[in-house]
């Protein structure tokens, strides 16, 4: 069962995040490069689980999905440390974006969904994880 949710997210990973609970999610959000570039859901995964997600972004515009590890803090910012929390990437052009991940351990797991270039609009996110 797909449910759509509206704008819940948060901005950076830990609390900030928004959570979102069950095996399959479809959510529905907007993000504006100058005012709002940086969507993150918090998803809980156990070791060996898989997740897929699919980011459907803004027409004409160049989006990321990045999903970080579990301890993540935050998710802008570019030094090694922060960078070697990222467990997985979709950084090539275009808006849509996907990644699959097998969780090496289990815990909270940060999606990122980021306008990378100036523009705004709505996006779809869709990710589902193995029981």
């Amino acid at each position: 069962m797909l449910l759509v949710l509206r704008d819940p997210s948060g901005d950076d990973a830990g609390d900030r995040a928004a959570t979102i609970f069950g095996r399959t999610k479809e959510i529905d959000a907007t993000v504006d490069f100058w005012d709002d570039p940086v969507d993150v859901y918090r998803i809980k995964l156990r070791s060996g689980q898989y997740v897929s997600a699919d980011l459907r972004g803004p027409a004409g515009t160049n989006t990321n999905l990045v999903l970080w590890k579990p301890g993540t803090e935050r998710v802008e910012g570019r030094s090694a440390a922060q960078l070697a929390q990222r467990a997985t990437a979709s950084l090539q052009a275009g808006a849509n974006q996907h990644v699959l991940y097998r969780a090496r351990a289990g815990g909270w797991y940060y999606l990122e969904v980021k306008l990378a270039t100036p523009g705004f609009g709505s996006y779809t996110l869709r990710f589902s994880k193995s029981p």
